[in-house]
């Protein structure tokens, strides 16, 4: 993703341990600009999310299926990055960034913009109880099909009685 490095204020805290909708609501009342990464072993493999803070409202979102290389953006973004805070196997940073930083990333990457500035109570309505599978599924379906077994293998080489 490129959005630039900037000062961590947090690094490698352990996502079960993380509150994203505290911690947003503590950055908002501090006006940060900056951003969250939230970085997870989830249902499709390794997946990024990243929430965008602008002067302590939330701008913008990516959030990437590393293992397919592929990224969804604002609105969609952050309800995956929401559903990702909730995993139990994962890291957070906590990065600040410059006002003026913040909004050359939504320059340069418009994609990833809301459409409004949101504020950490709009959290409230895609943040699940727990890890949502099947939200995943939604975005990478198909792509996300068992890795085949040795048996699969001798199968399709019409060697299934070994």
């Amino acid at each position: 993703m490129n959005i630039p490095v900037g000062n961590f204020l947090e690094k490698g805290i352990e996502a079960k341990d993380f509150s994203l909708e505290k911690r947003l609501s503590e950055l908002s009342g501090e006006h940060f600009s900056g951003y969250i990464v939230l970085t997870i072993e989830g249902y499709s493999g390794i997946e990024e999310g990243v929430i965008l803070l602008r002067n302590g409202e939330m701008t913008g979102s990516v959030f990437e299926f590393v293992k397919f290389g592929e990224k969804v953006f604002s609105e969609d973004a952050l309800r995956l990055t929401a559903n990702a805070s909730k995993a139990q196997h994962g890291i957070v940073d906590v990065i600040e960034l410059s006002r003026q930083q913040a909004e050359l990333v939504i320059a340069f990457s418009d994609k990833m913009a809301f459409n409004r500035p949101l504020q950490p109570k709009d959290l409230s309505r895609v943040l699940p109880s727990s890890y949502d599978t099947e939200l995943i599924k939604k975005f990478v379906g198909d792509r996300l099909r068992k890795e085949e077994s040795r048996f699969d293998v001798l199968r399709k080489l019409g060697l299934k009685e070994l």
